[in-house]
């Protein structure tokens, strides 16, 4: 019965090591189909980019909720990882674009906010963001209002992150450019994620995220399925224009 008992409890403590590595990098894993993508085409086109925008902010915003709401560390180093990666993706998109050059001027533009040439007008942004949300928690972190709407805020643009790119793919009635190997990662990994939110008893608002997410995944693939026709066809034009 010892044995039986210690061999228990090595596999649980393997299990849970592997989730906990799971939920750290296994945020990286969709982004490296869409990486691989690109790289393939040699072109960002077709990706959302406000994606990264999206998923940028709701990461920080979860670091800063943690100050105010303590949760569980692997989460908030699932946060960090994201946020590194995520940079890294904007720099390749940059490199691999062919929009048009823009500049940050210091102003706020929506029309082109987020559209720049220059990766370090993004990095000054972030710094910017980083600062004035790190003076926010500082000064109401006592209040339960302001930090569980960080919280709730953060989740919420979590779950919406594959909404840029549902609209993108909406206007222009085709799916060519984002990977499907993406977007099914997100299905698993929100799947996982909503199943280890249950069983590690995680705020509310992580639970609401995972059922958000899922949604949004199964709408994109949807998507995959509805424009197929279109997507072989602006793959087969994209190439023959190389």
């Amino acid at each position: 019965e010892l044995n039986c008992w210690m061999l228990k409890e090595i596999v649980s403590a393997v299990v849970t090591a592997v989730a906990v590595c799971a939920i750290v990098v296994g945020g990286v894993v969709p982004f490296i189909f869409q990486y691989l993508n690109m790289k393939k085409s040699k072109s960002s086109r077709g990706f959302s980019t406000k994606v990264i925008l999206t998923l940028l902010t709701a990461y920080i915003l979860r670091i800063f909720f943690w100050f105010g709401h303590p949760y569980e560390i692997p989460l908030v180093l699932q946060a960090v990882v994201m946020a590194t990666w995520l940079l890294y993706m904007q720099y390749i998109c940059l490199s691999l674009s062919d929009a048009p050059k823009r500049e940050f001027h210091g102003y706020f533009d929506v029309n082109h906010f987020w559209q720049w040439s220059s990766f370090k007008d993004y990095l000054y942004i972030i710094v910017v963001f980083v600062a004035v949300m790190g003076t926010l928690t500082y000064i109401f972190v006592d209040s339960v209002v302001f930090v569980e709407g960080m919280g709730l805020l953060s989740l919420l643009l979590e779950a919406m992150l594959g909404l840029p790119q549902f609209l993108r793919n909406w206007r222009s009635k085709s799916t060519a450019g984002m990977s499907f190997g993406m977007v099914l990662s997100w299905f698993a990994g929100d799947t996982f994620k909503i199943s280890y939110f249950v069983l590690r008893n995680a705020p509310l608002q992580f639970h609401v995220c995972g059922a958000l997410q899922l949604c949004m995944d199964m709408a994109l693939l949807l998507q995959v399925f509805a424009f197929r026709k279109t997507r072989t066809h602006t793959q087969k034009t994209f190439i023959e224009n190389l």
